[in-house]
């Protein structure tokens, strides 16, 4: 007998983990079927049969015990007909159904009157009343083929589960390749019932469902809890998925079927989104207590947040008594769109579009008073309509959840506030792809509570749910050519004669990297590299380019088209009013792209791996809410930072075909600031990084303001409620004298102001919680004075043609040198980073940083300062705009390798003194004394001395204020002296010991 075959190193065990988790007292329904003897147990009339007719009609009549037995002989026969005429994905589906919801036959009473019954199949509330087989070896007869599985599960004699193994020495896609392809086209009646596959060689094991390829079948690496440590093997994947309980769960709750424009596939919930959404039910059970805060959400973006969102209103809707609606809401376009697609998609919801997404203001008003089981819209919707100074109470039903996308961006403002006026007595869960950052989780834990899931980058690249992400810096360097830009730059001032406030909106204006980025010089390097870098790439994947703007995206659009082989690309981007006339004084043509753009389905074209459209430009749109995992490739050249940042690589990390990676092209310098975005993400559980105050401290510190404010405006005679009551014209001219009063000198001007901005800050953080309301109107009313003030004490300048006079200047002043790739150069895997480790290390060290970077401009500001520049301010602020800018296109290879090399190094540091067999002070000593090309034997010696010299100055050097006296100096510098001429070994001469004297004499 061989110990390492198939059938002992895997089968075996694989059946006696089944029977520990399908038994009942350590029994279980197990049959071997490899000879007729033993098949003849499993009661089958032929091996074609793959249902087992006998165990299915006891269990039935068990669970349906009420209803009559031809009834049940109907209901066999519903489950059991021949299919064979339908797609095995659309029979699979119909079996499904039936599975989920029962038989419905109809059964004549004795009276003759005809009725309509439900026979359930399986009883998902107690796992205990089913009945669990697994048969090994089941020979299964095709039309024109016979096949032998190696295990399958059945459930109440229906074959739902489908385990292919191989051995150890095997590759896995061996199991899927080999045998579940050819399978499906030989036995396919196997699989009309099949409601998961596992294929495993007894190492690795993963899990999908009849349509997955072999790119989407997925591990399942946690058993019960988020927390655990993965482990990617089959008694994992048995025992988190195979146990009674969890096996039903998933039939039951974590199915779907989606309609593509391929056909329809199969979807089983992912290991993060059955935990995930199991924990967000636990809290959703406890909503009452937690005041409707259900949670925040947090699975990286590839995730399937979507579908997870699907998975909780479903289940909530199947499992839990009422008649709950569920409100989706979104705060872009394209989002509600998408989302409301993945709904309809797998059938979630059945209602026409139009009946259930608010198209307005006044129809998610009249949806939220209807019945309706899901509702779509844009949080925008919650906006008060002419003549309303608060929102009205739309709904006070309990059983309204709010299920907010993006939950972190838009949720703190008027329409949230508003959102919650209308709807005093919902749930909230928020839905994010991306981490919470400092100060924005507090504010988004108060709205909606605690993490009830984290799915992250990292763990999403690990269980291979998304492709790992590769960064690549192409940053094209620029340079000032022109020496005499200065005295050019201070000609053109001086032409135009401005005055000092002019001057400051100039500064102003050219604050920005925005006029070095948008030079032609470096706009054409960068057009040369994406199409040169996206021709040499030789894959079927296809690329957005990320413009910093839309005449930017138009400029990049023609000089890409005219560089060699340049394939078909397109811009995609939304319209706006005059955008023919704005462009056209550009000098660029908007009709061409527009007219395309309507006039094509560029998505759909994009997303076609057969079309040629190979490149799209964008600014903003399909950023967000836009799948194609067709996206191989992102080129980003716009400023970016946080979640938008997060959203928009991630269009390139979609598990597609055989496509092993993302690439990020990065030709702005996205990274540049990796330390200061480190140190802002905040640390769970980590309150001295959050320093947020309760909102009842805010509430009250609003109270304090507001009462600053009535008291300053009794002073000036400034009626705030007669403003506030007043109507029409007579409002308005209550607010210009007002104005007036405010403007009576610089002083109370500044003081309004001041006390102004903090209250509209403070409101900003307490919203959207219901205690903003009380402050709303009146906080909203100073808002309007200070702006009217601004306004009035506001110089309108116009520096328009100045500023064009400097773009001309900097056109001839300014060029790009191109990226120069070394020969060694690779780019770099994000998701190899340990980046909590950075995290904590800048965190502890940001102090320091800022305390340097503060020293390094005061330094700056003084010599600003004694140059007094009156023309040659914008001089300097271009050189320090280039000096930052060119910061990220030098050695960012080397500050990626660094950081990673760190990552590795700090534990290592620590264990260093244990390896050495030295504490601190004594290592600290050797690393000063340390010489290289030493030998073994004299590193031995080197440590001796080391801790010799430290025991001999802490007991006759180191006296009490030893460094206060002359006598003690002298003592600690001799002694020092004496141990390292006597003990040193050979290599060191008179010199060298002389200078680790004065190195060790200067450390202590």
């Amino acid at each position: 007998m061989n110990p390492f075959n198939e059938d002992n190193l895997i089968e075996q065990p694989v059946i006696r983990l089944l029977s520990e988790l399908w038994g009942t007292d350590g029994e279980m329904d197990f049959v071997n079927a490899y000879t007729d003897e033993g098949d003849a147990k499993l009661g089958r009339e032929h091996q074609g049969q793959v249902v087992l007719v006998s165990r299915l009609r006891t269990t039935l009549e068990k669970l349906n015990s009420s209803i009559a037995k031809s009834a049940i002989d109907d209901a066999i026969e519903e489950i059991t007909k021949d299919r064979s005429k339908m797609s095995m994905v659309k029979a699979n589906k119909e079996i499904y159904e039936l599975l989920k919801n029962g038989v419905k036959v109809d059964v004549v009473s004795g009276d003759g009157t005809r009725d309509v019954e439900t026979v359930r199949v399986i009883d998902f509330d107690n796992p205990e009343n089913n009945h669990f087989t697994l048969v090994s070896q089941m020979w299964i007869l095709g039309d024109m083929y016979k096949r032998r599985a190696d295990l399958v599960g059945f459930v109440n004699g229906l074959p739902l589960v489908f385990i292919e193994l191989k051995a150890a020495h095997k590759n896995l896609r061996d199991a899927f390749d080999g045998n579940i392809r050819d399978y499906k086209d030989t036995i396919p009646q196997m699989f009309w019932y099949n409601q998961l596959l596992i294929i495993s060689n007894g190492l690795d094991a993963k899990m999908g469902s009849i349509t997955s390829g072999f790119e989407h079948f997925s591990d399942w690496k946690r058993i019960s809890d988020e927390e655990e440590k993965g482990r990617v093997d089959l008694e994992t994947l048995l025992r988190g998925m195979c146990d009674k309980t969890r096996l039903l769960d998933i039939i039951e709750n974590f199915v779907l079927f989606q309609d593509t424009n391929k056909g329809m596939i199969k979807l089983i919930g992912k290991n993060h989104q059955y935990l995930g959404v199991n924990n967000a039910i636990k809290s959703f059970e406890k909503r009452e207590e937690n005041n409707g805060r259900i949670g925040v959400f947090w699975h990286t973006q590839g995730g399937g947040k979507s579908y997870s969102m699907v998975f909780f209103a479903q289940k909530i809707l199947r499992k839990y008594e009422g008649n709950y609606t569920f409100l989706v809401v979104t705060d872009r376009q394209e989002l509600d769109k998408q989302i409301y697609a993945n709904f309809a998609g797998v059938g979630a919801v059945l209602e026409p579009e139009e009946m259930v997404r608010a198209s307005s203001v006044q129809k998610l008003r009249e949806l939220l008073t209807e019945d309706h089981r899901n509702i779509f819209t844009l949080i925008h919707k919650f906006q008060l309509q002419e003549g309303e100074t608060e929102f009205p109470v739309l709904s006070e039903r309990s059983d309204i959840i709010a299920m907010t996308d993006e939950a972190h961006r838009s949720q703190y403002d008027t329409l949230a506030l508003n959102m919650r006026r209308a709807l005093p007595n919902a749930s909230f869960i928020g839905f994010t792809g991306t981490p919470l950052i400092s100060g924005e989780e507090e504010q988004t834990k108060s709205t909606f509570g605690d993490y009830v899931s984290i799915y992250d980058f990292k763990q999403s690249v690990d269980d291979k749910a998304t492709v790992p992400l590769y960064y690549d810096n192409r940053i094209p360097e620029l340079q000032i050519d022109l020496e005499s830009l200065g005295q050019d730059l201070g000609t053109v001032l001086e032409t135009f004669e401005l005055d000092d406030d002019q001057e400051k909106k100039l500064e102003r204006e050219f604050n920005t990297e925005y006029h070095l980025i948008t030079r032609e010089e470096r706009l054409n390097t960068i057009a040369r590299d994406v199409i040169e870098h996206f021709n040499s790439q030789g894959n079927d994947g296809k690329a957005l380019f990320v413009a910093i703007d839309r005449p930017t995206a138009v400029k990049m659009y023609n000089k890409m088209k005219t560089q060699p082989n340049c394939p078909d690309i397109a811009m995609v981007m939304s319209s706006t009013q005059n955008e023919v006339d704005d462009f056209r004084k550009l000098g660029l043509d908007i009709e061409t792209h527009r007219r395309r753009m309507i006039n094509e389905d560029l998505e759909k074209k994009f997303k076609d791996v057969n079309d040629p459209l190979k490149i799209v430009i964008v600014c903003n749109m399909w950023l967000t809410g836009f799948d194609a995992p067709i996206i191989s490739t992102v080129y980003l050249d716009k400023p970016m930072k946080n979640h938008t940042l997060m959203q928009t690589i991630a269009r390139a990390n979609r598990v597609w075909g055989a496509k092993t990676n993302g690439l990020i092209v990065d030709y702005i310098g996205v990274f540049r600031s990796l330390k200061k975005a480190l140190a802002i993400y905040g640390a769970r559980g980590d309150e001295d990084a959050k320093p947020i105050k309760p909102k009842t401290e805010l509430v009250n510190e609003l109270r304090g303001v507001l009462g600053e404010l009535d008291k300053y405006c009794s002073e000036y005679g400034i009626n705030i409620v007669q403003i506030g009551e007043a109507v029409d014209f007579e409002k308005l001219a209550l607010i210009e004298n007002a104005v007036d009063a405010i403007l009576t000198d610089e002083e109370s001007k500044n003081e309004f102001l001041t006390m102004s901005n903090r209250a509209t800050s403070l409101l900003g953080a307490i919203m959207p919680d219901p205690s903003a309301s009380e402050f709303f109107n009146v906080v909203k009313l100073y808002r309007v004075l200070a702006e009217r003030v601004r306004i009035l004490t506001r110089k309108d300048v116009n520096v328009e043609d100045v500023a064009d006079a400097i773009e001309e200047l900097l056109d001839n002043a300014i060029t790009a040198e191109g990226y120069v790739i070394s020969e060694d150069y690779k780019p770099y895997d994000l998701s190899k980073i340990d980046f909590e480790k950075l995290r904590k290390y800048f965190e502890k060290n940001k102090r320091k940083e800022a305390e340097k970077l503060k020293q390094s401009l005061k330094e700056k500001l003084e010599e600003l300062v004694r140059l007094n520049p009156t023309r040659q301010k914008l001089v300097e602020q271009f050189e320090k705009l280039l000096s930052e800018y060119n910061s990220g296109s030098k050695n960012i290879e080397e500050f990626f390798e660094a950081l990673m090399k760190f990552a590795e190094s700090l534990n290592d540091e620590e264990k260093r003194g244990v390896r050495e067999e030295l504490i601190e002070e004594e290592l600290a000593i050797f690393d000063l004394l340390y010489k290289e090309d030493l030998k073994e034997n004299e590193i031995k010696e080197i440590k001796k001395v080391a801790k010799e010299l430290l025991k001999t100055l802490k007991q006759t050097a180191f006296v009490l204020d030893w460094r206060k006296t002359q006598q003690g100096r002298a003592k600690v510098l001799v002694t020092i002296k004496d141990v390292l001429y006597d003990e040193l070994p050979e290599p060191y001469d008179e010199g060298l010991i002389e200078s680790k004297t004065s190195k060790f004499w200067i450390c202590v």
